[in-house]
C-alpha cells in the first residue's frame, strides 16, 4: 500500500508563570512508493519513515505585567529533508 503504515504526534509542554515550552514529534510511517511498479521499473520502492520534530519558546514581558508576550516558534528543528519521490 503507498499510504503509510504508521502515522502519529506526540508533544509535551511545560509552563510557568512566565515562561512556556512546547515540544512536538511528527511521525510518518514508511510505506511502498508505488505497488504496480518493479525494480526494473523504478529505483525507489520503498519510502523510509520520517520523523519531525517542532518546538515553539514564549515569554511574558515583565514590564507589560504579563500582557505582552514573545513567541519563538521552530518548524522542524532537525531541518530534516522530505524523502525524495521519483516524478
Amino acid at each position: 500500500s503507498p499510504t503509510p503504515h504508521w502515522a502519529g504526534n506526540a508533544s509535551a509542554n511545560l509552563s510557568s508563570d512566565f515562561a512556556s515550552f512546547y515540544l512536538q514529534g511528527r511521525l510518518i510511517g514508511g510505506g511502498a512508493y508505488d505497488v504496480t511498479k518493479t525494480a526494473a521499473d523504478i529505483d525507489l520502492l520503498h519510502i523510509k519513515p520520517q520523523v519531525y520534530l517542532d518546538g515553539q519558546i514564549s515569554m511574558k514581558l515583565p514590564p507589560a505585567n504579563g500582557k505582552v508576550e514573545l513567541y519563538l516558534d521552530i518548524r522542524n528543528i532537525l531541518d530534516h529533508d522530505p524523502p525524495f519521490a521519483p516524478g
